[in-house]
């Protein structure tokens, strides 16, 4: 971040800290076959451990996938949020205490 954007009344530093955010988001590497294979490599010892537990469940079993998945999927997603907003408002944070120290 450069020195300008930390002065008050400046939105710099707040639109870098998006811009990042955004970079982050953007990058090519999070392909959605490398986000599925994640949630295969949490899943499948999941399914692994409920098919011991009980033999009538299965992995094939589509709603009950679908089902499982789709939870997975909702944890993730509020997981997520929650740790963009606290980063979000960590960063106003400093960026408050740089001003208040005149940085």
């Amino acid at each position: 971040m450069s020195r300008e954007s930390n002065r008050p009344g400046n939105s710099g530093a707040k639109t870098e800290i998006l811009d990042s955010a955004l970079r982050f988001l953007l990058r090519e590497e999070d392909s959605t076959e490398r986000v599925l294979k994640e949630i295969e490599k949490v899943l499948d010892p999941f399914w692994d451990r409920a098919e011991a537990l009980n033999p009538t469940l299965s992995r094939d079993d589509d709603p009950l996938f679908m089902l499982v998945t789709g939870l997975v999927s909702d944890v993730e997603d509020a997981s997520y949020k929650a740790g963009f907003l606290t980063g979000f408002a960590l960063a106003q944070e400093i960026e408050n205490a740089q001003r208040a120290h005149g940085n």
